[in-house]
């Protein structure tokens, strides 16, 4: 493993473990009023827009026309850093992407090294998927990319239902409750040749200590 990958996962992975948070696998099946349910939703979006430093484990689907695959994924994110990991996933071992906004790497564990302009083009390049990571770091938590248009659909309790956003349909099938955050527990993203399914088992949203 490149030493400089392996020495920024460990260290990002200690300050995980030394400030673990709560979480409740609720769902929260509350029907509100409209107007509270449009209030519940813009609450939570104003606090997880403000969410900078955050990790989470799951496990991952990919599904097209012509082959399937899976794989584990850890998301570690400080403020624009990240250090995204894929364990298992289309014959490629291992697969580190460090990213920030001046630079962006791949390493798997066969020992290939690169760089692009974007983590879409990396992991196009050497796994023939192409997984929309850059918008992922949004959706993921639960909120619509801010560089693009979008729709969305909001849930009876105020959680986020559905997105669409730049050719993609995200279905938030499940929601968690971690302090004062609720975040996606399961999300099904669909685009006309792949649907990925994402199952997040692992929250940690304060990473920053606050």
């Amino acid at each position: 493993m490149h030493s400089f990958i392996k020495h920024t996962f460990m260290a990002l992975l200690a300050a995980l473990l030394a400030s673990g948070c709560a979480q409740s696998p609720s769902t929260s099946d509350a029907n509100l009023p409209g107007i509270d349910r449009d209030q519940a939703f813009d609450r939570n979006q104003d606090r997880i827009s403000n969410l900078e430093s955050w990790h989470f484990e799951g496990r991952f689907s990919v599904r097209t026309a012509n082959k399937a695959d899976s794989a584990s994924i850890s998301w570690l994110q400080q403020h624009n850093d990240y250090l995204l990991k894929l364990s298992g996933p289309l014959n490629q071992g291992t697969i580190f992407l460090r990213g920030n906004p001046s630079s962006i790497s791949y390493k798997d564990s066969k020992g290939v090294v690169d760089t692009a302009k974007s983590p879409e083009e990396l992991l196009n390049r050497h796994t023939d998927y192409e997984l929309p990571i850059s918008s992922l770091r949004y959706w993921v938590l639960g909120r619509p990319d801010p560089h693009f248009a979008y729709d969305l659909n909001i849930a009876p309790n105020g959680d986020l239902r559905s997105l669409k956003q730049q050719g993609w349909h995200i279905q938030y099938e499940q929601f968690t409750t971690h302090d004062r955050y609720r975040l996606p527990g399961k999300i099904v993203l669909k685009h006309p040749d792949v649907t990925i399914t994402l199952s997040i088992h692992e929250w940690n949203a304060h990473l920053s200590g606050h």
